[in-house]
């Protein structure tokens, strides 16, 4: 899936877009996580409600244990589907956007990079200067 793409992507890059493409496949495991339990909440939440509602059972003990299960799923459902959708808007967690500062290149990659930019091969005209210039050019390779 998209996971394994972004490991894929990652191992194949370096500098800006590697940090980017770890920070994204962290970020997407995170959202696929709390979309699970917000499914798996909601999944428990109907089974109950169903079993409940149309009496499947005759037992009448066993009704009301399905009917305890409805009323705590019902509660684990409403807390689960929040707290999920406060940190996938940002109120409860904010992910940090990935460090350009812990990015390391390689001395030989630096000095590639700067013969690059020198030479003028790029159709484009660097503004950029020092190790901006170098991290623009690890992006967008």
């Amino acid at each position: 899936g998209l996971v394994t793409l972004l490991s894929q992507e990652a191992k194949l890059v370096h500098g800006a877009a590697r940090a980017e493409a770890l920070w994204a496949r962290r970020l997407l495991i995170y959202e696929v996580v709390a979309c699970l339990a917000v499914g798996i909440t909601g999944t428990l939440r109907w089974v109950t409600y169903v079993v409940y509602k149309w009496e499947i059972y005759t037992d009448s003990w066993l009704m009301e244990a399905f009917h305890e299960c409805y009323i705590i799923d019902r509660q684990i459902d409403f807390l689960g589907t929040a707290m999920c959708t406060a940190m996938l808007s940002g109120l409860l967690w904010q992910p940090t956007e990935p460090r350009v500062d812990k990015i390391s290149t390689s001395r030989s990659h630096g000095q590639r990079m700067q013969s690059y930019a020198r030479s003028g091969s790029s159709g484009t005209r660097l503004t950029l200067t020092g190790d901006a210039r170098l991290l623009w050019q690890d992006k967008v390779e």
